[in-house]
């Protein structure tokens, strides 16, 4: 996700007003996360068995640095999501169609690992995407028009 997450946020968000949108939506939805994960943690039980294979252990990799008290809302959706909103007001998604589709299944793609790989809820996977929403334009709301009303 992080690869993804990068070369959205700096490489194909060409426009400076897209651009520092984008950051205050992650800043907003992270402030909002954290204080769900400190005054609300939510946890998702994990049975510790996994396959003994390779996408096995990386599962028991990842759940060995991420929690199991930080399921409401999914992290992941969230910004999975929020990269789907930022990349369609790209020039580059404006020019190749295509990225804006290939954006969303990636994030439904996200959505769905999530809940098969048995680290969040389904109730936290749509408060992922309402937060994203809601990020989003709040983002828009309070940058993204301002910066272009004094441009």
């Amino acid at each position: 996700m992080i690869p993804i997450f990068i070369l959205t946020t700096v490489v194909l968000i060409e426009k400076k007003p897209v651009f520092f949108t984008a950051i205050a939506s992650i800043i907003f939805a992270s402030i909002i996360m954290l204080l769900f994960y400190t005054f609300f943690p939510a946890f998702y039980p994990r049975d510790g068995h996994t396959e003994a294979s390779v996408s096995g252990f990386l599962v028991e990799v990842t759940r060995s640095i991420d929690g199991s008290n930080n399921t409401f809302p999914s992290g992941h959706v969230t910004f999975a999501w929020l990269m789907v909103f930022f990349i369609g007001l790209s020039n580059f998604a404006q020019k190749y169609k295509w990225i804006q589709l290939a954006y969303i299944v990636w994030a439904f793609l996200v959505s769905a690992s999530t809940l098969v790989l048995k680290q969040h809820f389904i109730l936290d996977v749509f408060s992922g995407i309402s937060l994203a929403t809601l990020c989003y334009f709040l983002g828009k709301y309070l940058v993204f028009e301002r910066m272009l009303a004094t441009n």
